[in-house]
Formats: structure tokens, sequence, C-alpha cells
């Protein structure tokens, strides 16, 4: 989880691709044409917060310098489970590793 590209496997043909390298995570949309830039902290082996540094998108409620807790809850094979937490906004999805 800590490098190599992943997709959102429950979003069909139009899933984000993230792609995580040293202490930068990148999400693009489907369609290439939004970015959210985020700086990584790890907390533990199944913990980070992500701190947004850039985004393009313009009708999401995730802002520049806006924080995001996330715990990985199980990884099987290539698929991460895992919570998001932001504000009072609770996210469960699901990633699956592409690429190392």
């Amino acid at each position: 989880m800590k490098s190599g590209t992943f997709i959102s496997p429950n979003l069909g043909d139009k899933t984000n691709t993230i792609t995580i390298k040293g202490d930068v995570h990148i999400e693009h949309d489907y369609s290439k044409k939004y970015e959210t830039k985020s700086q990584i902290t790890w907390l533990s082996e199944c913990s980070y917060e992500l701190k947004i540094i850039e985004t393009n998108y313009v009708n999401r409620p995730f802002k520049v310098n806006d924080k995001m807790l996330v715990t990985i809850e199980k990884v099987e094979g290539n698929y991460i489970y895992f919570n998001a937490q932001y504000k009072d906004m609770m996210i469960k999805d699901t990633l699956l590793k592409v690429k190392n």
C-alpha cells in the first residue's frame, strides 16, 4: 500500500486511479481531467493521514489543506479494504492494486 497504482473497482468503467510514491498520493478521475495531490503521513502500518496540497476538482467537498484519516481494515491479495474519515463523513471503500 505504501507504493503502487490502485483503482476503485466498485466504480466500474468510471474508476479513479490512485498513484502512491513516497509521501505523495495522486488521484485522477476516470477522464484524467481532474487530479488531487496529497501528502501522506503514515501513522502506523494500517493508518495514514492525507493532506490535500493541490486539486483542480470543482464539485468535490475536499479542498487544499483539508485532511483525511484512512484506516486499512484488511488486505486480501491485491484488494485493500479501508475506512476514511473526512470531517464528519465516513467513507468505506475498496482499492485494487494494479501495478507495483
